[in-house]
């Protein structure tokens, strides 16, 4: 933090700039964190290779987890092309939040895109909960 008229030591801008990061932020949650904040983390955290881990072939790379099991442990994560991440993906048989991806929980769109119907319901309802609200606000400021 800065103070008009106040200069800062060197040993005070250095101990500064470790403090918001990592484990020492506020706002760490560990392995409590989500999905996508993990999958940023091992992407910031994870070096990358010049070629995809599966095919070995120089391509544009994606982060996946292979285990299933959203941890912060790096040998859960592999570094794909986008060919062989959408293959893999196809073998996994739960969806992000951890439904079974079989039965009548299974939909697959006009492309052979797997999803589950429990999320789908659930960002549905999201979706349609804030849409009405939208629109009674419109109806009061008439």
């Amino acid at each position: 933090m800065t103070h008009k008229g106040y200069k800062q030591t060197k040993e005070h801008k250095d101990k500064e700039k470790g403090l918001h990061f990592g484990e020492k932020a506020g706002m760490w949650k560990g392995d409590n964190a989500k999905y996508s904040a993990l999958h940023i983390w091992v992407r910031n955290n994870k070096p990358k290779p010049k070629f995809c881990e599966e095919c070995k072939k120089e391509k544009k790379l994606t982060i996946a987890c292979i285990s299933e099991k959203y941890t912060r442990n790096f040998e859960d994560y592999k570094w794909f092309c986008y060919s062989c991440h959408g293959k893999m993906d196809k073998k996994k048989d739960i969806c992000r939040k951890g439904h079974k991806l079989e039965g009548n929980n299974l939909i697959i769109n006009n492309r052979g895109h797997r999803s589950c119907r429990e999320c789908k319901k659930k960002n549905d309802r999201k979706y349609y909960k804030n849409k009405n609200e939208r629109k009674n606000i419109k109806m009061r400021k008439l």
